[in-house]
């Protein structure tokens, strides 16, 4: 274990505000893996006062300062339950999250190809 790292990869993660994830690469080589910086980003939704019937909406602008990867969230319910949430990324058609969260629950995704976050800025959620 010792060579796994590379000495500028074990310096990036002394840094205690970056995270990483490992990505098993696409070789024949089972010990073949990548060290992926991922820049997690909280955005809150609130709901506040709505008309009986009104659609309760928000938008949200991030950016990803690395290479393209996959596009991942966590949904959390905090004081009430959360149904019919829809996510749409830079104008394309919404997926509705087949999910019926109570309060204090949370559901989080995996991997959903085809969900991308290219580098840039101003990538609206």
């Amino acid at each position: 274990m010792t060579d796994v790292f590379s000495p500028e990869q074990k310096s990036r993660m002394e840094d205690v505000g970056s995270e990483f994830r490992l990505e098993q690469d696409d070789s024949d080589d089972p010990a073949d893996w990548s060290l992926i910086e991922i820049h997690p980003q909280v955005f809150r939704h609130d709901r506040g006062v709505r008309q009986p019937g009104e659609p309760a909406s928000s938008s949200f602008t991030f950016e990803n300062p690395g290479d393209a990867q996959d596009l991942h969230w966590i949904l959390t319910a905090e004081e009430g339950s959360v149904s019919a949430v829809r996510i749409a990324v830079d104008g394309r058609k919404p997926t509705l999250l087949p999910a019926i969260l109570e309060a204090g629950s949370c559901r989080s995704t995996r991997r959903r190809p085809g969900w991308r976050s290219d580098r840039g800025e101003g990538q609206s959620l």
